[in-house]
Formats: structure tokens, C-alpha cells, sequence
């Protein structure tokens, strides 16, 4: 599902830079492929990115990384800004919200501890509070 959703919104961004260059229409297969194709690049950057974070003891991604990605793939920032200063920027059609959306927590607060804790009713209450929670998700 979130996958679908992702590539159905990257096909509506690649449909807006087609419109914002002046063509008028795209074959389904040709955009079908295009849209393949920039899934797998920004995949491919994104592995890179990771990779690249994680060499210098990082967990997350930073600017740097995505620095180093784009050398990697022969990607120059003054290529960038001259692509970016010659084609309008269009918003897509419509907002795109946080994504994927947060999965609320099924943890449970620990007990204080002057409170006698019982380890087997915290789990069978745990298990209890998350299958609730999963049934509001459907």
C-alpha cells in the first residue's frame, strides 16, 4: 500500500514537470517506465546516502552524505542550480501529507516503583492495548 501510494504520487510529479516543459500528453507505458526508473535512482541514492552515514558511525543521513551520494553518481550542484534557475517550479495538484503515518506506541508506562509490578499481567495488558489499537487502524 505504501509503496502504490508513493509511486502514484512520484507519477503525478513526473506528470507535472512533462506539463511544465510542454507536452501535452505521455503514453501510460512510457510514464509507467519513467516513473520506474527515478524509483530506482532515488533508491539508489538514498542506499548511498545510508551507507555513506553509516561508514562515518552515523545512523542517520545528513547533508554531507547527500553530498557524497551525488559525487558518486556524477551529480554537480551547478548542474543542479542551472536546471532548478531554467524550469518553473509547479506545485503538485494537491497536498501530500506526513508519510507514512505514525503507528501509535503499545508500550505502557513502567509502574512506579513503589507499585508491586507482575510482569505477566503488563504483557497480557500490553498485547491487549495493541490489539485494540490495530482494530481502530482498519
Amino acid at each position: 500500500m505504501s509503496r502504490a501510494y508513493a509511486s502514484r504520487v512520484l507519477q503525478m510529479a513526473i506528470g507535472q514537470i512533462f506539463h511544465t516543459i510542454g507536452w501535452d500528453a505521455v503514453s501510460s507505458i512510457t510514464l509507467e517506465q519513467l516513473v520506474s526508473m527515478v524509483e530506482h535512482f532515488l533508491r539508489e541514492l538514498t542506499h548511498q546516502m545510508v551507507r555513506c552515514s553509516e561508514l562515518n558511525n552515523r545512523t542517520e543521513a545528513n547533508l554531507d552524505d547527500l553530498a557524497y551520494a551525488f559525487r558518486t553518481f556524477g551529480i554537480t550542484l551547478t548542474d543542479l542550480e542551472a536546471y532548478t534557475n531554467s524550469v518553473e517550479s509547479v506545485p503538485l495538484p494537491f497536498a501530500v501529507p506526513q508519510f507514512p503515518l505514525p503507528r501509535p506506541s503499545c508500550l505502557i508506562p513502567a509502574c512506579p516503583s513503589n507499585l508491586p509490578t507482575n510482569s505477566v499481567a503488563i504483557e497480557l495488558l500490553n498485547s491487549v492495548v495493541c490489539k485494540e489499537i490495530d482494530k481502530k487502524m482498519i
